[in-house]
């Protein structure tokens, strides 16, 4: 099952295997750490011509990581969602193909489909593991442990499970938000003068612009010079603690937001 698309595939060799493991439940059998007496049971419990033998999931290794961190990474995601619903895990962990783009790493995890219990699997299958809210809960965690390895090395990155719509819906609320803020510190702010006002409002509009036309290059300029001249507008003019606080902090966001 592909995490980003929740589509089930065919297990198939690739090359360019960087590590191997299976990983199972503690209560587990000796043999269920064994790949081919393993998969020789599973095939013995699925009879049925149409029968799933496993679950497959794919995931993406962020590039920004080192490739030392990986196994660490996807092993902490894999016993929290999966071998302790009493999954077993068998770990691929692929480096890039040679004609491919070099920074896709990625683990291939093929899940057992029934519970295993102290000597064998359980007669039935979970029914849990098929729900759809199951797997949004994968990619949810799947993506906050990410985060937490990039946190911890260091990186200043971080990746979002959701839709890209709904990523798009808050950044744009986010930065609705913020300027709306400052426009409201500012036309509050008794120490600014008339012209000041006008002049940080100006610089406002542009950016509210260049939010709805990130890819205008002549936009992109405009708004570069507007994120300057806040910023020096901000030394010069008289202002309480609480202007200079709440506007650096919003233009500051601001440029993180858009990239400028």
């Amino acid at each position: 099952m592909d995490m980003s698309t929740g589509i089930a595939a065919d297990y198939s060799r690739r090359v360019g295997v960087l590590h191997r493991e299976i990983i199972a439940p503690d209560i587990a059998p000796n043999w269920a750490l064994n790949r081919e007496e393993l998969w020789n049971m599973v095939e013995s419990f699925e009879r049925r011509s149409d029968a799933r033998l496993a679950r497959e999931v794919t995931l993406s290794l962020p590039a920004e990581l080192p490739a030392s961190e990986y196994v660490e990474l996807v092993n902490g995601f894999v016993r929290e969602q999966f071998v302790s619903r009493g999954m077993i895990a068998d770990i691929s962990i692929h480096a890039p193909k040679a004609e491919g783009d070099k920074r896709n790493f990625f683990a291939q995890i093929l899940l057992t489909t029934r519970p295993i219990g102290p000597a064998t699997f359980a007669h039935k299958k979970n029914p849990a593991w098929d729900k759809v809210q199951l797997l949004k809960t994968w990619r949810r965690r799947w993506a906050e442990h990410i985060n937490q390895a990039l946190e911890k090395n260091g990186i200043d990155q971080r990746v979002d499970h959701r839709a890209k719509s709904a990523q798009n819906s808050s950044f744009s609320l986010e930065i609705a938000r913020l300027f709306s803020q400052m426009r409201d510190v500012v036309e509050k702010d008794d120490y600014l003068d008339v012209q000041d006002k006008i002049d940080i409002l100006e610089q406002i509009k542009i950016l509210t612009k260049f939010s709805a036309n990130a890819e205008d290059e002549s936009i992109k300029r405009e708004a570069r010079l507007a994120i300057k001249v806040l910023k020096g507008t901000m030394m010069d003019v008289p202002r309480t603690q609480q202007l200079r606080t709440s506007l650096m902090d919003s233009i500051l966001k601001v440029n993180r937001l858009l990239n400028i």
